[in-house]
């Protein structure tokens, strides 16, 4: 959920992914009342309703009860004085490992930037580069800890901590991503990455309000971009089923639709209130239109299906229902794959998450995926008994 352009922002092309541009749902949809933000997207318009300049945020930090805050370090010791000689030959050195990472299309990067982080561990740029050369390599662990080490180093800049909070996220370190990210939040009172981060991070963790309050600084900070009131939106339904929720969810929906009228999420979201609000008919024409611009939103089919049903339609209803049913099974694969995919890059030392990721990609038919994890979790642990075992029949073509 981006909006201007931000120097931190473009570092983090998995952050970009996380955009309400983006058709990457945010939550899966587990019932008709509870959705995530998903589906297709489109470009983010240009036009919008007027708004004034946003307000200057002077209280960007949220507290949250039961986070702990004194086992999270803010800054590191200060690097050493270097004589300009010194200096001279950490410059040189610097620049030879960059040359090394360029010149291998990043192969070398990672070894490059290890290289040269054992010789000056207090260099913050460096630390960043092998952080971000691990997360591009698949691995999240060492890329926490060299971003958190940059973070730290330079604990003024707010581009290192949204860099360090967003590769926590990824980690699933949603405690820690949380005081990383309002941090960054802190040190840059106008940017809306780090905002919405908080905001989907929070949500996952039962923080409703707080949630909702940081898309409310998303919205000030970025009044035309159509996500950010949508996802406010979602929010305000799980928060709370009463009138006044539903009534602002709707008001957010509609504020998001006349943003970006092709945004299928915001029909979906207003038949949802419609739904809520025991307007039927109203329900039936909103997710409609939702289902007609986003065909692949199985919440707003499971939606229709509904209504239909209420509206006496059994034949319409079915019909949404086996859509539904088809879609959902997509999704459920979807989020398997990343589960597993997933595991595999937390812990990239452990031959069992390798294995369960090739037996997931031969439960899916998927063979030369599950050869090569078979063969990692074997690289890993060479006396890995089931891999070896899977690897042999799948060599054979045999069950």
């Amino acid at each position: 959920m981006q909006g201007a352009p931000h120097t931190a922002r473009t570092a983090l092309p998995w952050v970009r992914s996380l955009s309400p541009r983006s058709a990457t749902c945010l939550w899966p949809v587990v019932a008709l009342f509870v959705a995530g933000c998903g589906g297709t997207s489109a470009p983010r318009s240009a036009s919008g309703p007027a708004e004034a300049p946003p307000p200057t945020l002077t209280s960007p930090l949220i507290q949250l009860p039961g986070t702990p805050t004194a086992a999270f370090p803010l800054s590191a010791p200060p690097p050493p004085e270097l004589t300009p000689e010194q200096n001279a030959q950490l410059e040189q050195d610097y620049a030879r490992a960059m040359n090394r990472a360029r010149s291998s299309a990043g192969k070398e990067a990672v070894p490059a930037f290890a290289e040269f982080v054992r010789k000056y561990p207090f260099h913050a740029p460096a630390q960043a580069s092998l952080g971000l050369s691990y997360q591009s390599a698949g691995d999240l662990v060492r890329a926490a800890e060299h971003l958190g080490q940059a973070a730290r180093l330079q604990p003024d800049a707010a581009g290192g901590w949204l860099q360090y909070g967003a590769v926590l996220y990824q980690c699933d370190r949603l405690g820690d991503a949380v005081q990383a990210l309002q941090q960054a939040a802190q040190r840059d009172l106008r940017d809306d990455t780090s905002r919405f981060l908080l905001a989907d991070v929070l949500g996952r963790m039962g923080f409703l309000p707080q949630s909702i309050e940081y898309l409310t600084q998303c919205v000030a900070l970025q009044p035309t971009e159509a996500g950010y009131p949508i996802m406010r939106a979602w929010q305000r339904l799980q928060s709370g089923g009463n009138a006044e929720s539903v009534a602002a969810a709707e008001a957010d929906f509609r504020r998001g639709l006349e943003i970006n009228p092709a945004r299928a999420e915001a029909p979906w979201g207003i038949g949802v209130c419609r739904q809520r609000s025991s307007d039927w008919a109203g329900a039936r024409a909103a997710l409609q239109t939702a289902v007609e611009s986003g065909p692949g939103l199985s919440g707003a089919w499971y939606a229709l299906s509904q209504t239909t049903r209420k509206l006496g339609d059994t034949a319409a209803s079915r019909t949404a229902l086996a859509r539904f049913h088809q879609l959902h099974a997509r999704e459920v694969e979807e989020l398997q794959r990343r589960f597993f995919e997933g595991q595999a890059r937390r812990h990239p030392g452990n031959a069992d998450a390798r294995y369960l990721l090739g037996a997931w990609y031969e439960r899916q038919g998927k063979r030369d995926p599950a050869v090569g994890a078979y063969r990692d979790a074997l690289r890993l642990a060479p006396g890995h008994g089931p891999a070896s075992l899977r690897l042999a029949a799948l060599r054979a073509g045999r069950d």
